[in-house]
């Protein structure tokens, strides 16, 4: 299982992230989402296991897939987001 906390730093600078398949479910570790402020594509497809998703603070995200997932609830910064996919979920 990915474990995103301990990445995060080294992260830091990161403008593409694609985690599908990595059975993430949303805990502590994917909290750490919001420290990647450059972050303007990611990918969290097909994990299954993401119910919520919050990422108001990526102000610069424009690509965001988080489809093949039990997404129930999802929160985010529209200011630059050009593309969206929360399908079959």
């Amino acid at each position: 299982r990915f474990r995103l906390f301990p990445f995060a730093f080294s992260l830091k600078h990161c403008r593409q992230l694609n985690l599908r398949m990595n059975q993430l479910k949303y805990d502590s570790d994917l909290i750490h989402f919001n420290q990647l402020n450059h972050l303007t594509q990611l990918d969290v497809s097909h994990n299954h296991r993401l119910i919520e998703f919050d990422l108001r603070a990526l102000s610069a995200l424009e690509r965001f897939n988080c489809s093949y997932n039990n997404m129930t609830r999802l929160i985010l910064n529209g200011h630059s987001l050009r593309h969206l996919n929360a399908s079959h979920n």
